[in-house]
């Protein structure tokens, strides 16, 4: 058999294989003039009685993220690999009436190096208007804090707070031609305890609540197709152009990419496994 009937007679049966997608992969960054609100809520309780206040301030965010687009476009399904978010440092004021018999106290609070990361790789669907929700994402926020304590009671309070812990989150993700566009954040409020033994004499527990806006953050990158089996010219697709570059180097060629059964020869196999992995 010559190599034209040859090649019809495989095409004739791999073709019935059926198109193969590539998923694209993902690098983005936090764009420029992205902030969070910061909320955070502290409840104290002292020997002589406890109160809760809250205050709020807004700091820059920056940070990273990567992830795979799943299939052609349009996408229909992401998996982020690994989301970092950074806050600036942030400054808060407190003022606490433990009882009715006084017990006032104020709290200046400052929290540093706080990072919103994931804890492992989220999956999740893209709607047709964008949105990917993930109820059980498993996050590992983390901060240390600072907190000046006078009044009835004088002392200094500090910690780092590093936990994992599912949270739903929520975003918002277009992707086309080459450009992917994350926002529309959303995250559960995250609750720290502070360890007894970092408490003073007089405090019986300190928690923090903090409620993080990221409603203002957004993220740009660019993706890429990931490596596609067969694609011999790098365009992201197996089409007659690989098949064109496939028959030009038939016959011995150790080392060739259309060799792709890697016998040294290219030949009818390797015809077939490219046409197994047509994308058109």
């Amino acid at each position: 058999m010559n190599r034209l009937a040859s090649t019809t007679a495989i095409l004739g049966t791999t073709m019935l294989v059926g198109a193969a997608s590539a998923d694209s992969i993902a690098e983005l960054t936090v764009d420029t003039g992205s902030s969070a609100s910061v909320q955070l809520r502290v409840e104290i309780s002292t020997f002589l009685g406890g109160d809760n206040d809250t205050d709020s301030t807004t700091v820059t965010v920056s940070g990273d993220a990567a992830a795979d687009l799943i299939g052609d476009e349009p996408f229909s399904e992401i998996s982020i690999n690994d989301l970092s978010l950074d806050l600036t440092d942030a400054s808060l004021d407190y003022e606490f009436v433990c009882t009715i018999f006084g017990c006032l106290l104020n709290a200046d609070v400052s929290v540093s190096n706080f990072n919103l990361g994931i804890a492992e790789t989220l999956v999740g669907d893209i709607a047709s208007n964008g949105a990917v929700s993930f109820p059980n994402a498993l996050f590992n926020p983390s901060f240390s804090f600072n907190a000046q304590i006078g009044g009835a009671i004088s002392e200094t309070i500090s910690g780092d707070f590093n936990d994992v812990a599912e949270q739903a989150f929520d975003c918002r993700v277009d992707a086309e031609d080459g450009i992917v566009f994350i926002d529309n954040f959303a995250i559960d409020q995250i609750v720290f305890e502070v360890d007894p033994k970092n408490l003073p004499g007089g405090v019986n527990s300190v928690t923090l609540i903090a409620d993080v806006n990221l409603s203002n953050v957004s993220m740009t990158g660019v993706y890429v197709p990931d490596s596609v089996f067969g694609d011999l010219n790098g365009d992201g697709l197996v089409n007659s152009a690989d098949l064109g570059l496939l028959l030009g180097t038939w016959g011995p060629c150790k080392g060739c990419p259309a060799d792709l059964n890697g016998n040294g020869v290219v030949n009818s196999a390797d015809l077939g496994l490219l046409v197994a992995a047509w994308t058109g």
